[in-house]
């Protein structure tokens, strides 16, 4: 479901039921920040629970993007 109602942003999806204290879905984006993927992520959750009954059940606690360094040669 969140794939059906992603943007085209959306790279991969994971999602980890035994995380405690709280499941947790990783979502992979093709964005430009880290403020536009906490937000894109956001909004997907949000399309996904209005269109699927099961996930509105489930409320959104936060959505952070971890920072990634890369070092090119």
């Amino acid at each position: 479901m969140l794939e059906a109602t992603a943007p085209d942003v959306l790279e991969h999806v994971s999602v980890h039921l035994q995380s405690r204290p709280h499941p947790v879905i990783g979502l992979f984006l093709r964005v430009a920040s880290l403020n536009e993927a906490e937000s894109t992520a956001e909004q997907i959750w949000v399309r996904a629970a209005t269109a699927c009954p099961q996930l509105a059940e489930w409320c959104l606690r936060r959505a952070e993007a971890p920072l990634m360094y890369y070092e090119l040669d």
